[in-house]
């Protein structure tokens, strides 16, 4: 089912509210308001795919973070030493 996201006239909350398309939403959700609410329009997600030469296989960047993350270890490590003598 679709995400809609409302504003109430009465109390100004914003909500999010997830209800078939056909169902039509008219009052707050606060039982303390009884202000009517409208649809909020948002923006909408958009997906681009990316050519061959602009991804990484997920192992290059793993061996990559890996190699990374040892070298800060190796690092912290010798700036320790240096502080212990």
């Amino acid at each position: 089912m679709p995400r809609y996201t409302y504003k109430c006239s009465g109390c100004g909350r914003v909500f999010d509210i997830t209800h078939p398309y056909k169902e039509i939403r008219k009052l707050c959700i606060d039982e303390d308001c009884d202000g009517s609410v409208e649809k909020v329009l948002s923006k909408p997600i958009s997906y681009q795919s990316r050519s061959p030469a602009q991804t990484q296989a997920a192992g290059s960047v793993i061996k990559e973070t890996i190699a990374e993350t040892k070298e800060e270890l190796k690092n912290f490590k010798r700036s320790r030493k240096i502080y212990k003598k």
